[in-house]
């Protein structure tokens, strides 16, 4: 069953503090804030800016008695839900009623205590401290015809300290009302998903996703792998494909279990011969067969360590259609030596995720591995993926990074294992450079683009030995011709010398500055 983006409209009157939460969380929580409402100049408009959210100022003093009216009109009409964040007007009777259950506010008090007019700010803990309350809280409801008296969605309560005042305790107070108000209305858009699955249950609905799982004798790690696909806290269905290439240790044996166990969601394809060794793209073999809107990726000697892993990426592309894959972060597990990496990859500038594109990926940036990615799979032409004819993630990222932006989570939710059986882990380092570089040329043969020549010179920003492609004479020959051709003499000369004799590899400067060049060479034909 296909997931509508769930976007929301949040009033503010003030300093913005929850409204800003609710924009930081906008990507983990899987909602979009497509508009803010305020009804004065406030610094929930600084806030707006900051996020590049667009607003609306409905200046209430002006407009009186025509507010609400005007304040109807600037509701978007794919909004799923109204979230008051220090909104001052009192909501009238006609409005709630349209929008019921679909407008809700946050009290800084554990109602139904400590509610009503006059219990706002600072007035509500002092009423707690005055009745030496145990306890104080603040409670997400949902707004009706009264003044705190909606249906309690969440709460958060704390302990009242000795001898603090109402101005601290207020301050704690708020502490949690920005943690707890995303979630809550994370929590609403989980439920009306469940109601909306529960209302086809008598149907077998069609996958959202599709976990695409290539193995080739990985009995050591499947179980793993395939209990870190079960584990999934989700609020749609999946559909597990499972390709095998011809596995003779056990793996097969090991599917069949689990696809008795979970008929409806394992779908395996055995290979009789394996097709790797036949130069064919494996991975193809699933997509064919993929039902899901989105395709997961994860082969079977690698796992997934979050439960909300696959939700999370979800929530996240059914809330920004221009996005067309989402990774996160993951950790490396080293077989032989049993040792996790403390490092997390990738690590930079990921405290609260990054978005890229292709340029990004052409000039050498690479914040995804295929375990920790989820895309759409209409922007995938399999058609035009099956003419490039060779299994690599460097070709699948340029192919779907040519249709969208893609968008890289801080949240650390999978283990990439390095073992010395594995495809790509058990090469040696030159030999992944050279596979990485015999890709960009077979995506340089079909689009022939600046882009894609500027994607084969980005290889050389990596490690690599002197020798590489000095022993590949006719490789070296081929590169240098297309090099040239895009970039002149020269850059790839000067190029060529720093990386062969001085060992020195490009920066991104300098591959800015050569893509500058050939962009002016153009501008003087």
């Amino acid at each position: 069953m296909a997931i509508k983006s769930f976007n929301i409209t949040v009033c503010a009157s003030g300093g913005g503090g929850n409204f800003r939460s609710l924009a930081k969380h906008q990507f983990d929580c899987g909602y979009r804030i497509s508009l803010l409402v305020v009804d004065r100049e406030c610094f929930a408009i600084d806030v707006a800016k900051e996020y590049g959210i667009p607003y609306t100022v409905l200046y209430r003093k002006f407009l009186n008695k025509s507010f609400f009216e005007e304040f109807e009109k600037v509701i978007p009409v794919d909004t799923s839900l109204i979230v008051l964040a220090g909104f001052l007007p009192i909501i009238p009777k006609w409005i709630c009623e349209k929008w019921e259950r679909r407008i809700i506010n946050i009290h800084p008090s554990l109602l139904p205590e400590y509610g009503g007019k006059g219990m706002y700010g600072v007035k509500v803990q002092e009423a707690v401290l005055r009745n030496h309350e145990k306890y104080a809280g603040c409670t997400v409801h949902y707004v009706d015809e009264g003044i705190d008296t909606g249906e309690i969605i969440i709460q958060k309560r704390i302990f009242v300290a000795e001898d603090e005042s109402a101005w601290e305790l207020g301050g704690r107070v708020f502490n949690e009302e920005i943690k707890l108000l995303p979630l809550a209305v994370k929590k609403i858009r989980e439920e009306q998903l469940r109601f909306a699955l529960d209302a086809v249950s008598d149907m077998k609905p069609s996958p959202l996703v599709s976990i695409c799982c290539l193995t080739y004798n990985h009995a050591p790690y499947l179980r793993q792998c395939l209990d870190g696909f079960m584990m999934q806290e989700r609020t749609f269905p999946i559909e597990i494909l499972i390709h095998d290439d011809a596995s003779t240790d056990g793996t097969q044996d090991i599917i069949r279990e689990y696809e008795e166990k979970f008929p409806d969601i394992i779908k395996p394809q055995y290979q009789a011969e394996n097709q790797y060794s036949k130069g064919k793209m494996v991975e193809a073999y699933n997509y064919f067969r993929a039902e899901g809107r989105y395709i997961a990726l994860c082969e079977g000697d690698d796992y997934w360590t979050d439960p909300q892993k696959l939700q999370k990426q979800v929530d996240f592309l059914e809330s920004y259609p221009d996005y067309v894959m989402c990774s996160h972060r993951y950790r490396i597990y080293f077989q032989q030596e049993q040792r996790m990496n403390d490092e997390i990859t990738p690590i930079a500038h990921l405290s609260d995720g990054i978005s890229f594109d292709l340029s990004f990926l052409v000039r050498g940036g690479w914040v995804a591995h295929p375990l920790s990615v989820v895309f759409r799979k209409s922007v995938l032409d399999l058609d035009a993926y099956s003419k490039y004819a060779m299994s690599i993630d460097a070709i699948l990222f340029y192919t779907l990074l040519k249709k969208g932006k893609g968008y890289c989570m801080p949240d650390v939710m999978a283990v990439y294992r390095v073992h010395d059986t594995g495809v790509w882990s058990g090469l040696d380092m030159n030999n992944q450079r050279l596979f990485s570089i015999k890709a960009r040329r077979i995506i340089y043969d079909i689009e022939r683009t600046d882009e894609a020549a500027l994607f084969v010179l980005s290889q050389f920003s990596r490690p690599m030995g002197r020798t590489l492609i000095l022993k590949r004479c006719g490789l070296f020959v081929k590169l240098t011709k297309i090099l040239i051709s895009h970039f002149g003499v020269c850059c790839i000369s000067r190029m060529w010398f720093n990386r062969l004799f001085l060992n020195k590899r490009l920066c991104v400067n300098e591959l800015n500055q050569i893509e500058d060049f050939s962009k002016s060479k153009k501008r003087r034909r």
